[in-house]
């Protein structure tokens, strides 16, 4: 991480794109930090979602308002031995299950059987920036939905 700051520091123009919430999953501090330190840098959250809920709900949940212009949603899903549709079906079923996370303003049950989880409850101009609208910004040539 620091050879990537010295990059991001060294040309402040080149915009970077650091995956799994930037490999500070688990520490958001730090991650706001470097956002701060560099508008040149913005994440995506695939496969690293979970670490924005649970504990401390409402400090992620400022997190993810603060710097929503430079989150992006990515899916990281294996497909395995599956057959095409099911591993669609699979996908498809896991991304509803975290847009709602997002978008929901309940409390539902966590992942295999842990703690609830309290969900964002994020406004629709937020999710569409998270799941669409940063991704057609950032990343040159992406096709639109």
């Amino acid at each position: 991480m620091q050879a990537r700051d010295r990059v991001l520091a060294r040309f402040p123009k080149l915009r970077v794109m650091g995956a799994h919430l930037g490999s500070n999953e688990q520490d958001l501090v730090a991650l706001a930090k470097r956002l701060d330190t560099y508008p040149n840098f913005s994440v995506d959250m695939s496969a690293r979602t979970r670490y924005l809920f649970g504990e401390n709900a409402e400090a992620k949940r400022q997190f993810v308002l603060k710097y929503q212009d430079r989150l992006i949603y990515g899916s990281d899903h294996s497909i395995g031995n599956s057959s095409d549709e099911q591993a669609a079906r699979g996908l498809l079923a896991a991304e509803d299950r975290e847009w709602a996370l997002f978008a929901g303003s309940q409390k539902v049950a966590g992942r295999n059987g842990g703690p609830e989880i309290q969900q964002m409850g994020l406004a629709e101009p937020v999710l569409r920036k998270l799941f669409r609208d940063n991704a057609r910004r950032m990343i040159p040539g992406i096709v639109p939905a």
